[in-house]
């Protein structure tokens, strides 16, 4: 709405500007500057709630100033010494007139818009109580529900002195009535619980049975592994034993096959021996060979045995 007066002003400016300059100087224009006012000192007052602090300032009222241009004044001094004293006298009381008409509209519009701020500087004052006022009760509703826990704890103990009481109010009744349905629950949820935990052991001890049956069938695997192991012990002593007694056989075999290569070789040079004599003695009689020939069959006889 003041931007509106503004320009509203600004083009009857121009046209009392253009009237008192007669359209002798095409540049001539009117100046019209808006400055914001000086914010007021405002009286301290308590700290604001940690959410007011974060809302955004009042808006700034505006308040026109209207101050013709050095142009202007320029055209109208000219204008001034051309025209007649009374028509120029005239056209400045009318001009006076409308502008006085104007500015007494603009003080009007700022007179509703300082009431309108202050109005919403109230409103946002109140919007700012209550949103105080609303912290304060969450952080009440938020201390009630941190002591919940705890007075339900204290509940069964404070219900024998309401059990006591003649006239109870109607909200510690449907409290009363809550506390039970809550203690009920939790009965049948401990009984529920027992009733798992009753299952949990008849499974821990199956498991356990179990348990003893591998350690048994454990047991007898390992007597079973030693005994095994006692056996194959043995039977690799056994085998060592036989080894060894082959190893012997075949020594003794040995011996026997090279004694015996002897003997053999032995004969051999003895019946080529007897062989050179018989045929080296032609001249020997046939007794005298006989002898000699019985002779050494019966050492060859001797050393075979």
């Amino acid at each position: 709405m003041a931007a509106s007066s503004i320009e509203d002003l600004r083009s009857k400016l121009k046209g009392l500007a253009d009237m008192l300059g007669g359209g002798a100087e095409p540049g001539v224009a009117v100046a019209v500057s808006v400055s914001p006012p000086r914010p007021k000192p405002r009286p301290a007052t308590a700290a604001a709630p940690p959410a007011a602090r974060h809302l955004p300032p009042p808006p700034r009222q505006f308040q026109p100033t209207v101050r013709p241009s050095s142009s202007v004044l320029q055209a109208a001094n000219a204008h001034a010494r051309d025209a007649p004293i009374g028509g120029l006298l005239a056209k400045y009381k009318d001009a006076e007139q409308a502008w006085l008409k104007e500015k007494g509209r603009l003080q009007m519009a700022v007179k509703a818009e300082q009431h309108r701020r202050v109005k919403a500087e109230g409103e946002l004052r109140r919007v700012q109580d209550q949103l105080a006022y609303r912290l304060g009760e969450v952080k009440h509703l938020k201390e009630a529900l941190r002591g919940r826990d705890g007075r339900i704890t204290a509940l069964e103990d404070s219900l024998r002195a309401y059990e006591l009481e003649e006239g109870g109010e109607r909200t510690a009744q449907e409290t009363v009535r809550q506390a039970e349905a809550e203690r009920d629950e939790l009965r049948a949820s401990m009984q529920e619980l027992l009733a798992r935990l009753s299952a949990a052991n008849g499974v821990i001890s199956k498991a356990d049975d179990s348990m003893q049956a591998l350690a048994a069938q454990l047991e007898e695997a390992v007597a079973a592994r030693r005994l095994a192991e006692e056996e194959a012990a043995a039977a690799r002593q056994e085998a060592e034993s036989l080894r060894e007694a082959v190893s012997d056989l075949q020594f003794r075999t040995g011996l026997l096959q090279q004694l015996s290569d002897l003997q053999l070789h032995q004969n051999d040079e003895k019946t080529a021996t007897l062989r050179a004599l018989l045929q080296s003695e032609t001249l020997l009689d046939a007794t005298g060979g006989s002898d000699v020939l019985a002779g050494s069959s019966d050492s060859e006889d001797g050393h075979s045995q």
